[in-house]
């Protein structure tokens, strides 16, 4: 399995397991990724499970901690939790494999959004 698609499956178990909800349906939502823009050009990405309301939700900022948002609460996820916890590595993972270098976002251009599709309805 090629690395995308490995922090593609990571990405929806995480949310999965965070808002309590079936993998199956996890995996037929697609993930949209879009960056925003501070005062200073880009600052950020959020992520999103697609739905109605949204099945989970990650900002993830040029500074501070990672917000993790859904139907069982907010977590905030500092950049010491990445350590000893997988979710920030999972997050990280996935930007980074899809062209959102979230570390070094001082030199490039804001990337365009990006919807990962998922898995077709059987």
């Amino acid at each position: 399995m090629d690395q995308q698609k490995e922090a593609i499956n990571a990405f929806r178990e995480l949310v999965a397991h965070r808002m309590r909800m079936d993998i199956k349906d996890v995996c037929q939502r697609d993930i949209i990724i879009t960056p925003y823009e501070g005062a200073y050009g880009w600052a950020g990405v959020v992520i999103t499970v697609n739905g109605s309301p949204p099945r989970g939700t990650v900002l993830v900022r040029k500074s501070g901690p990672m917000v993790f948002v859904g139907n069982t609460g907010t977590r905030t996820l500092t950049s010491d939790y990445a350590d000893r916890h997988r979710p920030v590595t999972t997050v990280l993972s996935l930007l980074k494999t899809h062209g959102f270098p979230i570390e070094d976002m001082t030199h490039t251009t804001t990337p365009r959004p990006l919807v990962l599709r998922g898995e077709a309805r059987r």
